[in-house]
């Protein structure tokens, strides 16, 4: 349980660096909905570790997670 919950804080530390840096940093070197899908992960990980959601927050939730369903499948 402790390392889930590690790395669940670790991902969510890391997601705008992810979003900012690592993900431009590949685009051009894997297939474009691989970039898309783990865009989406990543936003589902970010909004998922907010402080407070409402239901602005679950609406974005739930369009990360459709994208990420639907890049998944290149």
């Amino acid at each position: 349980m402790k390392v889930w919950h590690i790395l669940i804080i670790h991902i969510s530390l890391l997601t705008q660096c992810f979003l900012q840096v690592y993900l431009p940093a590949i685009e051009g070197y894997v297939p474009q909905d691989m970039v898309q899908a783990l865009r989406a992960f990543l936003e589902c990980c970010y909004i998922v570790r907010r402080n407070i959601l409402d239901t602005n927050s679950l609406r974005e939730l739930e369009d990360a997670l459709e994208r990420y369903h639907t890049y998944r499948k290149f």
